[in-house]
């Protein structure tokens, strides 16, 4: 499908034509039809479209902004890691990782609730709309103030649970050397004093 023919459709389901649409937006009238053939929209142009339709560039230039995508987006805004992300969203960090992988996605009823959680619409967490929803800044904020419990964090041990057996060990030594090296450090600070 066309950046043309993705626009003609989202006018289509509004009930407007694509001259309003043109008009609207300050265009020639015919700014739009022009884009049926090879022309294609210059950028700023394609971004006052994609408001207008409230949907992303990426979905008028048809690229597939995915659920795992908006929801790598939101967790790395708020600076979290996946077992923080996942423990805030109250699901196994196994199925965290199936979603943003992309190898799996929430059914209805849990999208619904992530949804919620987050502040956010579905239908942006779909990817098939920019508007987030009204409480996302909210929640962002509420999020930004809130200390990190670091009691609810998982303990070390779910968290290297998948790793191979020499994995654990070489991951083992670099603590080990760690603490060693904090050790000495502390020691130095002593010996200064």
């Amino acid at each position: 499908m066309s950046v043309f023919e993705r626009i003609k459709e989202l006018a289509d389901k509004r009930k407007i034509s694509l001259q309003k649409v043109a008009v609207d937006l300050g265009f020639g009238e015919n700014y739009i039809y022009n884009l049926k053939g090879a022309k294609s929209p210059a950028a700023d142009k394609l971004a006052l479209i994609a408001d207008y339709f409230d949907v992303s560039v990426d979905y008028l230039l048809g690229r597939k902004v995915t659920f795992s995508t908006r929801l790598q987006e939101i967790r790395k805004s708020l600076k979290l890691s996946i077992q923080e992300f996942a423990h805030e969203l109250d699901v196994s960090y196994e199925t965290y990782i199936r979603w943003e992988s992309g190898s799996s996605v929430p059914k209805i009823d849990e999208l619904d609730t992530l949804a919620e959680t987050l502040g956010v619409t579905t239908d942006y967490l779909l990817g098939i709309s920019n508007n987030y929803g009204k409480d996302y800044q909210d929640y962002i904020e509420k999020r930004k103030k809130q200390p990190i419990d670091f009691s609810k964090r998982l303990p070390i041990q779910t968290i290297f649970s998948d790793l191979s057996q020499d994995k654990k060990e070489t991951l083992y030594d670099v603590a080990l050397k760690l603490w060693k090296f904090q050790l000495l450090e502390n020691q130095e600070i002593e010996v200064n004093n």
